[in-house]
């Protein structure tokens, strides 16, 4: 699946949101990539090189969260063993949901 990939090239994330969390980490291990997981429905605390917290909104990208599942999720950043942990909102109110994640998990985001 992703053979063709240029040497040095970064990891590829796979976001299947559809599929079974254990199949899909499952199909990265085998091909050297990051499995793109919800955190909302974690299972357990991310670990290895990259993890990728996908947070595409609750009801959709036209929903927010609240202040207790965005608590939960700074608890399990917290927990994270992962070198880097990197989540991504894809809801409509994402700049305020991010800050809000940012002071809950104690840290400081990263500039680009």
């Amino acid at each position: 699946m992703l053979t063709n990939l240029p040497a040095g090239a970064p990891a590829a994330v796979v976001d299947a949101p559809h599929w079974p969390e254990r199949e899909l980490v499952k199909l990265c291990e085998s091909a050297d990539a990051v499995a793109a997981t919800d955190p909302t429905k974690a299972s357990r605390a991310p670990s290895g090189k990259l993890a990728y917290l996908a947070l595409p909104g609750p009801a959709g990208h036209r929903s927010r969260y609240d202040e207790d599942t965005l608590a939960n999720v700074a608890d399990l950043c917290r927990r994270s063993t992962a070198e880097t942990t990197m989540c991504v909102f894809r809801n409509i109110d994402m700049e305020a949901n991010a800050k809000s994640l940012v002071e809950l998990a104690g840290a400081s985001p990263k500039k680009r």
